[in-house]
């Protein structure tokens, strides 16, 4: 079956899924990731300080000493919030629910280091996470914000059983390393668990692997961690029958990690043992000193296959072994396609297999070296010859320096010019690259890890080895104050504070403001603004662009004048294009687009002339600048009533109704659709009142919609953060006595926190941006 028509069921949403960043304000709602809060038990909040007393209350005002203190003592929704210091490990056996997991994390800010096991360890572990006594197992856990370090054995150790897999535990945003240094053992292990997720986590300097799983552990999801200097495996993924269990791991995702400098002891970048049914994509690999990524049978019952290995960048160092291996004939049905496959050996190349033919094996559009083998290097093939045996007919050879930014800086993102750019086959599993950019941009996708974006305002990349940070979500959120109008900015990796730029502005210029809104590159700020920044915007607001450090500003003014906007409007990455709602066309309120020129800004371009609505407002600008989604008003068409979403292209062409009130779940119903956005994979998320106002999701090419989630009544006004979370309002959260609150989800409606609560929002739009 050829590349372009085979079509693989892949859960690869999951690729888009940004980890969440939490305060110790914040858990004080009993929030957190799941339904924390809304079950039977409400959850509480437990504090745990160096100081304190496991006499005491658990509370902010008296707070537990230790860590195994805590665990034991959390339910089912419980928080469990770690002051800065120094403790001692702790043995989790406890678990919490579905609608209810338990959170064990440091306090936003503070920094919280576990050195050594609990008393009650039995692994010589810093965490442990199991029972394995009968049928034992744990559950719905999240471990986050931690530094664990100096374990004797593994950092943080999960376990299952063989008739008893542990599952949903989540191992999000800490720092693991320097572990098993004596013993050889691994950074982060899990074993016999299911529907584990390791992600934004930093796994260095450890004994064995920098991240374990094994024991036919099923549905692993290891996405968006920084692994390095482990002295073997980057990660290693085992299916193990000598354990027990079926011995094959499946349904697994391996994607958006960062993965360099380990196997100095031996080992792959990631290796892949008795693997079935998981996707590799979108993985950065370089300087690793054993193997890139290695397909074998060792300890696992079957050969890895039936694996999709996309979009991956791999760079082997002189001393490093092939960026593929694939040991056995056995392993078969497997894709490497779009990745970047380069060696600096002077004899090992590009891609090993077993044998000269291997079943099932789809192999192209590769950027490669001159050198594979079929026989573990004792004979070496060209690219001709890899094409003789009818592979990598659409692959291409380049070096570095014809592909890359600045290796010498480790930048792998693509140059312009670069051979790998629109090369690669379309498969729209992998929807987004390593930096979160949707993918295609351009004519079709590229090769390797990263898209490549042409933007003179696209900010410089750090290098992965000296990113300051170990957790990679962010984003901007902008918002207005129902109360007194009041604007903010809250940046989600400092949530507890949020930035009052009315202060700031009226540094700028006096008056009041309407709303703010931003790029999706988070480099400008729309305002609608009655500020004196112009004489005709004060009584009338006017729309107003600045930086986003606030350091310039300029009057939108067009050879019409000054912009008064009729609502929320937008502006594009790169601050050159703004579509606002206005008067003056065919319809009552349609869209208008101004650009950038030489000298000030172009006259507008009406966008919804070929609209049947008469009502066109409320836009959002897709992150390429090329489309806009937006609410369009049936009223006068066929009798429907409520708003459906439309979109339209930037320059005017292509207007669609994407989606109408009639097309619900309830097939007839007609209500409201409202406040549209895209996320970073093209779908379109919005706000509609099918079964109460609820956030839904319209994918790419899709007709019909899914619910993001039904835990959330009265959810409004969406927006999407670049890492695929989604930001909304939800409206009389239970319990709460305020308005419209700050809520921040991850794309698939899990993991909420609420980022604002006990204030009303301004209901009229936020705004999100990098």
């Amino acid at each position: 079956m050829s590349i372009l028509r085979r079509q693989v069921a892949v859960a690869i949403i999951a690729l888009i899924l940004g980890p969440l960043v939490a305060t110790c304000a914040l858990a004080q709602t009993g929030s957190g990731a799941g339904k924390t809060g809304l079950g039977k038990h409400p959850g509480r909040v437990h504090y745990v300080a160096v100081g304190g007393s496991n006499r005491g209350a658990g509370t902010a005002e008296e707070p537990w000493a230790s860590l195994q203190h805590a665990v034991d003592s959390a339910l089912p929704g419980d928080s469990i919030l770690i002051h800065e210091g120094t403790y001692a490990g702790a043995r989790i056996e406890g678990s919490g629910t579905r609608e209810a997991p338990i959170t064990l994390r440091a306090c936003t800010g503070e920094s919280v280091v576990i050195d050594r096991p609990g008393p009650n360890n039995r692994h010589n572990s810093d965490l442990e996470l199991e029972t394995w006594e009968g049928d034992g197992r744990v559950s719905y856990w999240v471990i986050e914000g931690l530094e664990v370090t100096s374990a004797p054995a593994w950092g943080i150790d999960v376990r299952g059983s063989e008739k008893a897999h542990s599952h949903h535990i989540t191992i999000r945003g800490n720092r693991v390393h320097d572990n098993g240094l004596s013993d050889g053992k691994s950074g982060i292990f899990a074993a016999f668990t299911d529907d584990v997720l390791i992600e934004g986590n930093a796994s260095y300097h450890n004994g064995e692997h920098g991240i374990y799983v094994n024991n036919s552990s099923d549905r692993f999801v290891i996405r968006g961690n920084r692994v390095y200097d482990n002295i073997d495996c980057g990660i290693h993924l085992n299916g193990d029958i000598e354990s027990g269990g079926d011995g094959v791991m499946t349904g697994g995702i391996v994607a958006d990690n960062i993965i360099y400098d380990n196997g100095r002891g031996g080992g792959a970048g990631i290796n892949m043992d008795g693997v079935s049914d998981s996707v590799v994509a979108n993985n950065l690999l370089y300087d690793n000193h054993a193997s890139g990524i290695a397909l074998f049978q060792g300890n696992g019952a079957v050969c890895s296959q039936d694996n999709r290995i996309w979009n991956n960048t791999i760079l082997m160092p002189s001393d490093g072994r092939w960026a593929i291996i694939i040991a056995s004939p056995e392993c078969s049905d497997n894709q490497i396609c779009n990745n970047i496959l380069y060696s600096a050996h002077s004899y090992h190349g590009s891609i090993n297999i077993a044998s000269r033919h291997i079943e099932g094996l789809e192999c192209d559009y590769n950027i490669v070296v001159n050198r594979f083998t079929t026989d573990d290097g004792d004979s070496i093939l060209t690219l001709a010859d890899w094409h003789s045996l009818g592979y990598g007919t659409h692959s291409l050879m380049a070096s570095p320096e014809e592909i890359f930014v600045d290796t010498s800086k480790d930048d792998f993102h693509l140059r312009p010019g670069s051979l790998a750019i629109d090369r690669g086959y379309d498969a729209p599993q992998v929807s987004t690259d390593l930096d979160g950019r949707p993918r295609p941009i351009g004519i079709g996708p590229d090769i390797g890890a990263y898209e490549y974006q042409a933007a003179s305002s696209e900010p410089a990349h750090a290098s992965p080895k000296t990113h300051a940070s170990s957790d990679p979500a962010f984003g901007h959120i902008y918002y207005t104050l129902a109360d007194d109008m009041r604007l903010y900015r809250l940046d989600l990796n400092n949530p507890g504070a949020p930035e009052d730029l009315t202060t700031a502005l009226d540094k700028l210029a006096g008056g009041s403001d309407e709303w703010a809104n931003v790029s999706p590159d988070g480099d400008w700020v729309l305002l609608s603004t009655e500020r004196s920044f112009h004489p005709d915007c004060v009584g009338w607001a006017c729309l107003v662009l600045l930086r986003s450090d606030l350091s310039s500003w300029e009057v939108l003014h067009t050879p019409k004048g000054v912009i008064h906007t009729e609502g929320f409007s937008a502006v594009a990455s790169g601050g050159d294009l703004v579509v606002y709602a206005g008067t003056g066309g065919p319809h009552t309120i349609d869209l208008w687009a101004v650009a950038r020129r030489d000298v000030g800004w172009s006259s507008p371009t009406l966008l919804t002339r070929d609209s049947p609505y008469d009502v066109n407002n409320q836009p959002a600008i897709s992150a390429d600048g090329s489309r806009v989604v937006f609410d369009c008003d049936p009223n006068l068409q066929d009798g429907q009533q409520g708003t459906a979403i439309c979109q339209v292209r930037t320059d005017g062409t292509g207007f669609r109704t994407v989606i109408s009130p009639t097309n619900g779940p309830g097939g007839t119903d007609a209500n409201a659709l409202h406040h549209p956005d895209y996320a970073p994979d093209g779908s379109i998320i919005f706000e509609a009142d099918w079964h109460g106002e609820q956030i839904w999701r319209l994918p790419v090419g899709a007709s019909v919609a899914e619910r993001v989630s039904d835990q959330f009544n009265n959810d409004n006004s969406p927006c999407v953060l670049p890492d695929g979370r989604i930001a909304s309002l939800w409206l009389d959260r239970p319990g709460s006595a305020s308005g419209h609150e700050l809520k921040v989800m991850l794309a698939d409606g899990s993991g909420y926190f609420m980022a604002l609560t006990d204030v009303d929002l301004f209901d009229i739009g936020i705004g999100c941006g990098r």
